[in-house]
């Protein structure tokens, strides 16, 4: 289900195409802005507001390509979706590898138009979902101190308390007041709420804090 929060960033530098793709989607329920600079879309826009954003590839100035790897660069989670010419295909497809969300050739037919925008927000929901669940796991292993990360660590591995011990040079007790402690922070009651949290963590966060 789409958010009534989501907006649609119209980037076109040709102010009827602005006009006529912002017509079509407002009336079909959308909540649109537009810019006929990239520019303008990149300095003003509200970074927060979920959605999706129609660029157009070519355009005076910065071209949508450029504008799509600034939103890279910003980390932005934005799906896109690039309006492209008929010579201009080749272009579009290597911004699919990029990343974007889907190419329309102009001028673009409404339900084409229609189906890309559901797609690109549902597209971008989900990333923000996911950034979400990854913050409260960073949030979780932030609570723990270094000890209890490393027996929580050894857990998600499937060591037992007396395999933690003899790994660590610990006490069986100490193990399992370390655990208790885990469970405590995370509001938690078993091994696998470890495991999953850790899991996550190792596969999503720690690659990047060391790349």
């Amino acid at each position: 289900m789409i958010s009534r929060n989501t907006l649609v960033r119209i980037v076109d530098d040709d102010e009827s195409v602005c006009g006529s793709l912002s017509f079509m989607l407002r009336i079909a329920g959308f909540d649109v802005t537009t810019y006929t600079s990239a520019r303008d879309f990149l300095d003003k826009d509200d970074r927060e507001r979920p959605g999706c954003v129609i660029l157009d590839v070519r355009m005076s100035g910065m071209s949508g390509l450029e504008v799509h790897q600034e939103m890279i660069r910003r980390q932005s989670l934005l799906s896109v979706i690039f309006l492209t010419g008929h010579g201009e295909v080749q272009m579009a497809v290597q911004a699919l590898h990029d990343g974007a969300v889907d190419f329309l050739l102009k001028p673009a037919q409404p339900e084409k138009l229609l189906d890309a925008v559901r797609k690109a927000i549902e597209i971008n929901e989900r990333k923000l979902q996911r950034r979400m669940e990854l913050e409260e796991v960073r949030r979780q292993i932030g609570q723990l101190t270094r000890s209890e990360l490393e027996v929580a660590q050894l857990i998600s591995k499937g060591f037992t308390t007396q395999m933690i011990s003899l790994a660590l040079g610990i006490s069986e007790q100490t193990v399992k007041v370390y655990r208790s402690h885990i469970y405590k922070k995370w509001g938690i009651v078993n091994a696998v709420e470890i495991s999953r949290v850790v899991d996550e963590y190792n596969r999503d966060i720690a690659p990047e804090r060391h790349a």
